[in-house]
């Protein structure tokens, strides 16, 4: 399925927001990254001087309802002339919106496929790339709900420029 974050908007096309839509522990999925995911350079932000350009988007999480809470995805990024995938997690019971640790980081190409998957094993929640196991996290993510992939740094950073400046594309297939 083509998954296209449209020219100025950070969500997507494909709408799994709070949806509990499958009842296992497990997501795997395919992805292919797309040229349009190589994105001209975002500007730095008026509102935190960061550059956006290091932000993560989001690919499919899983977790509990409130993303922010305590969820596990994969995140990518055009960065510095690379396209990049990483492991990340939240588990915030502070509350504090864009809280996210980054455990593993990878280069990637467009046009190639790449397997991702996120499994509860052994009482910790497992990241897999290429069927390889890449990061963990020492306990086991909530189960259940899926939300989709979104663009740019946390929701509390949007300005004008962080936002697709052309539609970006990808191809997902959930296994």
């Amino acid at each position: 399925m083509i998954v296209t974050h449209k020219k100025g908007n950070r969500a997507c096309d494909l709408f799994l927001v709070g949806k509990k839509i499958w009842n296992r522990a497990n997501l795997k999925y395919e992805i292919t990254f797309l040229d349009s995911c190589l994105y001209p350079p975002l500007p730095l932000s008026p509102i935190t001087g960061l550059d956006e350009n290091s932000s993560d988007n989001k690919l499919i999480y899983i977790g509990d309802l409130n993303p922010h809470h305590k969820a596990a995805n994969f995140g990518w990024r055009h960065y510095q002339g690379n396209l990049e995938i990483c492991a990340r997690y939240y588990d915030n019971d502070s509350g504090e919106h864009d809280n996210h640790i980054v455990l593993w980081r990878q280069t990637v190409k467009t046009g190639l496929k790449y397997v991702l998957e996120h499994r509860n094993e052994s009482g910790r929640h497992v990241w897999y790339f290429n069927d390889r196991p890449v990061a963990y996290y020492h306990e086991p993510m909530p189960t259940g709900w899926l939300s989709s992939p979104w663009f740019g740094g946390g929701a509390g950073l949007c300005f004008k420029g962080n936002v697709p400046q052309q539609n970006i594309q990808f191809n997902i297939n959930i296994l």
